[in-house]
């Protein structure tokens, strides 16, 4: 059995390479960034939208006055995720918010729909971990290996970093330690800086910070 005491590294570079741009398309990659974000999370970021357009994402229902979402879920395998107890791929479902995402970066429309439509814009994530093994070894289905219930919860926050980065296509940073994976203070200021829903925080992190045993 894998047993943790909350002692786990984080990967957090890429190999890194170079693309040759002209100043024009440097000069409209500039125009259409968040932020402070990089040419690199630029990139992503459209590329990442892109991929997101014509796939399904949350419903907007209506019945009688009152107006909630409908999410759909979604399974994704995140593989060598890097922890100080080697690499693991993680199986996990989660609430497909996409396209809610996607219309945070055009602030006229998302700005439309949460002053006229409240409750489409609001979201979370409702992340669950499905399975877990070693990288490299036998598939899940003939996973033997029992992975310890709080190092799967400090996992948790791994992967969520990894959703908000890779999945919902928010830069995120200041995430390179684990006191600052299981810190209230950096994601409560993760959450305030990007506007991002309070039930959200509530559900995703706060209850989830709460079930972890830091004496285990």
């Amino acid at each position: 059995m894998i047993k943790s005491k909350l002692n786990m590294a984080v990967e957090t570079e890429d190999k890194s390479t170079t693309i040759r741009l002209n100043e024009t398309t440097k000069q409209m990659l500039a125009s259409v960034a968040v932020g402070q974000e990089s040419f690199n999370d630029t990139v992503w970021r459209l590329v990442l939208t892109y991929k997101n357009l014509n796939e399904i994402g949350p419903q907007i229902i209506k019945k009688d006055n009152v107006v909630g979402t409908s999410f759909v879920r979604i399974r994704r395998t995140f593989e060598r995720v890097f922890t100080s107890y080697g690499y693991f791929d993680v199986v996990v479902s989660l609430n497909d918010i996409r396209s809610i995402s996607t219309l945070r970066f055009n602030k006229a429309i998302y700005q439309v729909l949460h002053d006229n439509v409240k409750g489409s814009t609001e979201w979370f994530l409702d992340l669950d971990i499905l399975n877990v093994k070693k990288s490299m070894l036998q598939p899940f289905e003939q996973n033997s290996q029992k992975i310890d219930e709080n190092f799967k919860k400090f996992l948790y926050f791994v992967i969520l970093e990894k959703i908000f980065k890779e999945i919902l296509q928010i830069p995120i940073y200041g995430f390179s330690t684990e006191k600052d994976l299981l810190s209230w203070d950096k994601w409560n200021d993760f959450y305030t800086l990007n506007n991002l829903p309070k039930e959200s925080f509530e559900k995703d992190v706060e209850k989830k910070l709460r079930d972890i045993d830091f004496n285990g």
